[in-house]
């Protein structure tokens, strides 16, 4: 991995691979869309704990198959409204979709898990602010997660 001024940089690999999963999260958010639509959030719930669950590593949905991470985020993300668990900003796109990024508490390099309690929904600001912030005073009680970033302090869901 290549260093600038004190900065990882991200190899091309990495970056080729996040535009792979969110263009398959999206796809899978059009067909599941219609699939989903009537669940209430306790049933989406129980959904996300299956998935959680389940070890494989691919899943199939009307007929595809797909990345097991990325149907998580999905079910993540429209189980928590699609709304910034930060400042609560949701972004209504043209097609009207909502945009919202999932981003890892404890990062996947570090041995982080995709899991409902190691994932936050953030918009792009504030993902940025998570990962580039100055961040201090961390810690999970309960279902709720705490975090100072640049001396403001978060307090974001975790159920």
């Amino acid at each position: 991995m290549a260093v600038y001024q004190g900065q990882e940089l991200i190899s091309d690999y990495l970056q080729i691979e996040n535009f792979e999963n969110e263009l398959e999260q999206h796809e899978i958010e059009n067909s599941v869309e219609v699939d989903s639509e009537e669940i209430n959030k306790e049933e989406l719930y129980k959904k996300l704990i299956e998935c959680v669950n389940d070890k494989s590593e691919r899943i199939t949905i009307n007929g595809k198959t797909y990345k097991r991470h990325n149907f998580l985020m999905v079910q993540i993300k429209k189980y928590r409204d699609y709304k910034c668990q930060f400042c609560s900003t949701t972004i209504l796109k043209a097609n009207r979709g909502y945009y919202i990024e999932a981003c890892h508490i404890k990062p996947k390099a570090e041995g982080g898990k995709d899991r409902l309690d190691n994932i936050l929904v953030l918009c792009p600001n504030c993902h940025k602010l998570f990962d580039y912030g100055k961040r201090t005073n961390q810690k999970k009680l309960k279902a709720t997660y705490f975090v100072t970033i640049n001396e403001k302090t978060y307090k974001a869901s975790l159920k």
